[in-house]
């Protein structure tokens, strides 16, 4: 605790000015450097000062460590996604702002303050914080310049921009186990950076690693998370069997909670799951009993109507299909969505409508999908109008494959989309 800033903050709040405080004690001069921490002074002098101002040694020493802990308590509680607790301790740390400025403890909380409005996903807030704070950052300690770090790259992630948030998690690579017990999201937010970037292998390399950390520290809400984004990119590399003890696990653990939001994305996944394994009654089953649980026309309640519908075209049951995406399309008013594209693709598929449905990815759907940067569906959409044409225009055909090309390429660096529910 630097003490002199304690005498500063006491005395101003006092309304006492230098020379009334030192009066008999030291000079102003002396006084001076005692606030502002450039000469140590003696214990004598100090407990005179303090006796002036009413106040304690001790028990600043023991209101200094107070604060110290709840600003752990603050960070922690964000770590664990306890939203009620974390904003219960910031409007206490709020309030005690002024005292907490004048020690040393003044820019850790002001960067896990910037941790809380990203967690709140304010992100014009954290911009302006973040740039406030920048001006700072030649005092900071070497801890405090790798959470600056860190939460930039949180910033960055959180503003889709993916690789610039890879960037700046492998620059600070080598000081992860230093701080591994002050900050403990490291390795969860890269998987989930590498799971954004499509990195199957990486994403469930690094998810195994926080997934450690989270049991060990038995974060629950985070482990449910990391288990998903696992599951999923085992699905992406074939590893079903593997998969599917990771969902069915979930399922359990979210049911034991009674985490309706948990249980829900599970049943998709585990869908999505039987889907991607070539069993379609199995993932029938999974994505019917998630949607019953789904508040109506969200934007995840539409992604399981597509996922049902793609199984029902696959399977070439087209009239379920086409009685399911019917009555969705008439309710869903803006034609230039994304959801509204998927499902009216899926749609003129159930009809068997191919000329009908080529037509309407060259006009509206491909357009679209390019424009909202939904790059899966780019690909997808590209691929299949490529096809229609290899027959009748191969000059029309190489132009699409083109597209479909470039934006795989585009794929290995960007977000895209899946049948699968995310973590965001």
């Amino acid at each position: 605790m630097e003490i002199g800033k304690i005498i500063y903050y006491h005395r101003k709040n006092q309304c006492k000015t230098q020379e009334e405080l030192c009066r008999g004690i030291c000079s102003i001069t002396h006084l001076s450097k005692i606030e502002n921490n450039v000469k140590e002074a003696n214990v004598d002098t100090l407990t005179l000062l303090c006796e002036r101002l009413g106040i304690c040694i001790e028990i600043e020493e023991k209101k200094f460590q107070d604060f110290q802990k709840e600003i752990n308590l603050f960070y922690d509680s964000i770590e664990r996604l306890h939203a009620t607790k974390a904003e219960s301790i910031y409007n206490y740390l709020n309030n005690h702002q002024p005292y907490i400025n004048c020690t040393n403890l003044v820019y850790l909380y002001e960067l896990y303050e910037i941790r809380y409005y990203l967690f709140l996903n304010k992100l014009d807030t954290v911009k302006e914080m973040l740039t406030n704070i920048m001006k700072h950052s030649r005092k900071f300690s070497q801890y405090e310049r790798y959470l600056l770090d860190f939460l930039y790259a949180i910033y960055y992630f959180k503003r889709k921009e993916f690789i610039s948030s890879l960037e700046l998690l492998n620059n600070i690579s080598e000081l992860v186990e230093k701080f591994s017990d002050k900050v403990r999201e490291y390795y969860y937010f890269k998987a989930l950076v590498h799971s954004k970037l499509n990195h199957s292998t990486l994403a469930i390399h690094f998810g195994h690693k926080a997934l450690t950390i989270f049991q060990e520290t038995s974060n629950i809400y985070r482990i449910l998370h990391v288990k998903t984004i696992i599951a999923i990119h085992l699905i992406n590399t074939c590893e079903y069997r593997k998969a599917e003890i990771f969902l069915l696990e979930l399922l359990d653990d979210a049911d034991l909670m009674q985490n309706v939001k948990e249980t829900t994305r599970t049943l998709h996944n585990l869908g999505f799951l039987y889907e991607s394994d070539n069993k379609p009654l199995k993932a029938l089953d999974y994505y019917s009993k998630s949607l019953q649980l789904k508040q109506k026309h969200t934007p995840t309640y539409y992604l399981t109507i597509a996922s049902i519908a793609k199984v029902y075209v696959n399977m070439q049951e087209f009239e379920k299909a086409e009685e399911l995406l019917k009555e969705e399309l008439v309710l869903l008013k803006d034609q230039e969505d994304p959801t509204y594209v998927i499902l009216k693709a899926l749609y003129l598929q159930s009809l068997k409508n191919e000329k009908g449905l080529i037509n309407y990815l060259v006009n509206y759907g491909l357009p679209i999908m390019q424009k909202h940067d939904q790059l899966t569906k780019v690909v997808e959409y590209a691929e299949k109008i490529a096809s229609y044409y290899v027959q009748v225009d191969c000059l029309l055909a190489n132009q699409y494959l083109c597209i479909s090309n470039n934006t795989l390429k585009s794929l290995l660096n960007n977000k895209g989309g899946n049948s699968y529910e995310k973590i965001d």
